[in-house]
């Protein structure tokens, strides 16, 4: 994908205004937070498998925020397809358009996962299968990682690192 995509993704995954999806301050206690941290150092690396992973993240991060707000796939394809195609060739369009289709069919499977998490889920199961291609994503393996998900702590304040790290603890493959 070109350039300008990649930056734009990153920043929508990483930087919103709203403090969704974002990665941890360059200050994150490693101790407190080791999955938050190696997710961050791993996407930050400049790899293509880590380019990839910011790319589709950011883009699944612009996907799950549209899908929530109208619960539709085909118009969170519409919408997405018209704010980023423009921006490519024609070969990049049709990536474009594949990995749409996928991160707004994840969105849509994540949606019952807190809206500032379900990137971190998202950022966990690209990284793993980019380490591991033979990694485990069953239907049945996700289910236990979501449901992992969905049980953790809910004391800790929305937007949180605590809630984070749960999250991408649940999904580290």
């Amino acid at each position: 994908m070109t350039r300008p995509l990649l930056a734009l993704a990153v920043a929508c995954a990483f930087a919103s205004a709203s403090g969704r999806a974002q990665t941890p301050s360059p200050a994150l206690d490693a101790q407190r937070y080791p999955q938050l941290t190696a997710m961050k150092t791993w996407l930050e690396n400049g790899t293509p498998q880590a380019r990839h992973c910011a790319v589709s993240a950011g883009l699944f991060a612009e996907a799950s925020d549209f899908y929530r707000a109208t619960r539709s796939e085909p118009q969170t394809l519409e919408e997405l397809t018209r704010r980023h195609a423009g921006q490519l060739g024609a070969r990049d369009q049709q990536q474009l358009k594949e990995t749409l289709t996928h991160v707004i069919g994840m969105a849509a499977g994540f949606a019952e996962l807190e809206a500032e998490t379900a990137p971190i889920a998202y950022s966990q199961l690209c990284i793993g299968r980019a380490r591991n291609p033979k990694a485990e994503l069953s239907a049945a393996a996700i289910k236990t990682r979501f449901d992992a998900a969905l049980r953790c702590p809910r004391a800790d304040a929305p937007g949180s690192l605590e809630r984070k790290e749960c999250v991408a603890a649940a999904f580290r493959l």
